[in-house]
């Protein structure tokens, strides 16, 4: 049931303020999709795995060469690279201001990719990546983007520690104390001993040198 609700989600929208209109999906461009209404006949009541509903769900810009239209994407292993060329042409064809994507991990969490172009007050695409902290190991910041009336802003965010969770297998905390509790005093007790142990060496050492010393 999940699953049917989630294929009834938007797979693209149009957001506009007095700029102008964005174009927001969460991966990106394909070649099949020139316009808005290519977007009309993909059937996304279907598992992503070819066309232009995997591109617009997993495909991600060329920053390294931009000139390339289009290329595989070898990083995902499915989808494609699109350069700077589709970008303007869609922005062009479909009368917007931005691409506004998501889909890649920022360490601001966000990037505004202008492509070393013609200076321009605005970005032709925009990621925004709001999961901080990615998989608990790159250390990135999550970002939103807000728009204004005639302009937009980020606002980034750090990570938060998980909550601890028992374990399902323990009913309370006093049946996961217990056993944890156990296992630290026996690394304490072992420490000790081996200190003694450690100490009780350390002292015959010595005693050793005393004699050696008060014999010559």
């Amino acid at each position: 049931m999940f699953m049917i609700t989630f294929d009834y989600l938007p797979i693209a929208a149009v957001v506009t303020n007095d700029n102008g209109r964005y174009f927001c999906c969460h991966g990106g461009l394909a070649d099949t999709i020139r316009t808005t209404d290519d977007i009309e006949y993909i059937n996304r009541f279907q598992e992503p795995m070819s066309g232009g509903l995997l591109d617009i769900l997993w495909a991600d810009p060329n920053d390294k060469h931009p000139d390339i239209e289009y290329s595989t994407n070898n990083i995902r292993q499915c989808s494609s690279l699109f350069g700077y060329k589709p970008v303007v042409n869609f922005l062009r064809n479909n009368d917007f201001l931005c691409i506004i994507r998501a889909h890649e991990v920022k360490q601001e969490g966000y990037e505004e990719h202008r492509y070393n172009r013609e200076p321009t007050d605005h970005p032709v695409l925009i990621t925004v990546f709001s999961a901080p902290n990615y998989c608990d190991t790159v250390g990135n910041l999550g970002a939103i983007m807000q728009l204004n009336k005639n302009g937009y802003e980020f606002h980034q965010f750090s990570w938060q520690d998980h909550p601890y969770v028992l374990d399902l297998q323990f009913h309370n905390a006093f049946d996961f104390s217990i056993p944890m509790l156990a296992e630290y005093s026996a690394e304490i007790v072992t420490k000790f001993i081996e200190w003694l142990l450690d100490d009780k060496h350390d002292g015959d050492s010595n005693d050793a040198n005393t004699e050696e010393y008060i014999c010559k």
